[in-house]
C-alpha cells in the first residue's frame, strides 16, 4: 500500500523557529507532550529538542534528548555497578494530525512516525560517534506507545540494569537500543 510523501526538516529547536510550534498537537492524554513543547522545551536547559516541520512550517513531531547513564546490576556490592553513558530520548511525540499515516518509502511499510523515530536515532547514532560516546539509547514508554518503541527495534533492560528512581517514569517501561 502506498502512502504518503511529507518533506520535512529536522532541526534544533531555537528561538528563532520557535514561532512554529504553536499549533502542535499530539492528542496524548496520559502526559501533556504538547504543552511541554509549546511552554517548556526551548527553556529546557537538560534536553536539547530537534524539530521537524514541513516546508509549509508546520511541526509534525518533535524530540528531546538527553544524556543518562544506565546502571548495570553486578552481583554483591553496590559501590561494583558499572555506570553505562547513554542518550535518553526523554520525550517522542507526533502530531496527531499524522498518526498513523503509511510514508512512501520504497518497498518498506512504515509509518510516518516510524521513519520521523529512525530519524532520531540516526541522529543519536551521529551524536554518539562524534560528540559524546554513548553506548545505549534509553526512553521510558507509556503503555500507549509501547508497542510503537518495540516495531521500532527498542527492547526492555529492567531486568539487566537498574530503572531510576522517578515518579514522572513509574507507570512506564523502561526500553532500550544498544549497543550502539
Amino acid at each position: 500500500m502506498l502512502g504518503i510523501e511529507v518533506e520535512y526538516t529536522m532541526e534544533r529547536l531555537t528561538a528563532d523557529n520557535a514561532k512554529f510550534i504553536g499549533g502542535f498537537n499530539c492528542g496524548s492524554d496520559a502526559i501533556d507532550l504538547s504543552e511541554y513543547l509549546t511552554e517548556h522545551a526551548l527553556d529546557d536547559n537538560e534536553c536539547v529538542t530537534y524539530i521537524f516541520r514541513t516546508n509549509t512550517n508546520k511541526v509534525i513531531a518533535y524530540a528531546s534528548l538527553s544524556c543518562t547513564a544506565i546502571v548495570e546490576n553486578l552481583p554483591g556490592n553496590s559501590a561494583l555497578n558499572k555506570y553505562i553513558p547513554s542518550v535518553l530520548i526523554d520525550k517522542f511525540a507526533v502530531d496527531e494530525e499524522y498518526h498513523g499515516l503509511q510514508y512512501e518509502d520504497g518497498n518498506e511499510e512504515l509509518t510516518l512516525s516510524e521513519v520521523i523515530f529512525f530519524r532520531v536515532l540516526d541522529e543519536i547514532y551521529r551524536i554518539s560517534n562524534e560528540i559524546i560516546g554513548a553506548k545505549y539509547i534509553v526512553l521510558y514508554s507509556t503503555n500507549r506507545a509501547y508497542h510503537f518503541y518495540i516495531k521500532c527495534g527498542m527492547g526492555t533492560f529492567e531486568n539487566e540494569m537498574r530503572v531510576p528512581n522517578d515518579p514522572y517514569i513509574d507507570e512506564c517501561t523502561p526500553l532500550c537500543i544498544g549497543p550502539i
